[in-house]
């Protein structure tokens, strides 16, 4: 089991973003989306995921999801 926040996104960024340093290190570079993270969540065995938090914002004209989650496997 986990408990987890991180940065995602309703649509996949741009290349140039997903590539940028600065993005990179301010956090939101890296940012996948949110069926991205749990179809790897799934394929990791984790089945049970509950929602804590969830808040949406714009980042550098990109919107943004910052998710905190439980995880457990059966």
């Amino acid at each position: 089991r986990f408990v987890v926040s991180d940065i995602m996104t309703d649509a996949p960024l741009p290349p140039e973003v997903k590539q940028d340093p600065e993005a990179v290190a301010a956090c939101f570079g890296g940012a996948i989306t949110i069926q991205e993270y749990e179809e790897i969540l799934v394929a990791a065995g984790f089945d049970r995921i509950e929602i804590f938090k969830e808040r949406r914002y714009v980042k550098n004209g990109y919107e943004m999801i910052s998710r905190t989650f439980h995880g457990e496997k059966s």
